[in-house]
């Protein structure tokens, strides 16, 4: 059986909080889901930039977020690219080997 799951992105979660135009599209999209994850780089991402703009209030609402829309957090390795994706020819990863 494969799961179907989406992956968020920091300018989608800005959006969200923000309520940006046209961010209700992706509270749809959010609920359709079965399974959301973030990257935890991204996830940070987003922690330093909500921090930036609305201080510590910004940190509770990405975390109100993540809560509320069951946003499950993935640690990425190094390794993580090269065990579920095949580099294609001319990419910046074909012929690279890991340590």
């Amino acid at each position: 059986m494969i799961t179907k799951y989406a992956v968020i992105d920091s300018s989608a979660i800005l959006a969200v909080i923000g309520k940006e135009p046209r961010y209700e599209r992706l509270i749809h999209e959010l609920a359709a889901s079965p399974v959301t994850r973030i990257g935890a780089p991204t996830r940070l991402e987003t922690g330093i930039v909500l921090t930036a703009r609305f201080g510590p209030r910004g940190k509770t609402a990405l975390a109100r977020f993540l809560q509320e829309n069951s946003v499950q957090t993935v640690t990425l390795t190094r390794l993580t690219p090269a065990r579920h994706s095949t580099p294609t020819p001319g990419s910046a990863t074909a012929g690279t080997r890991l340590p």
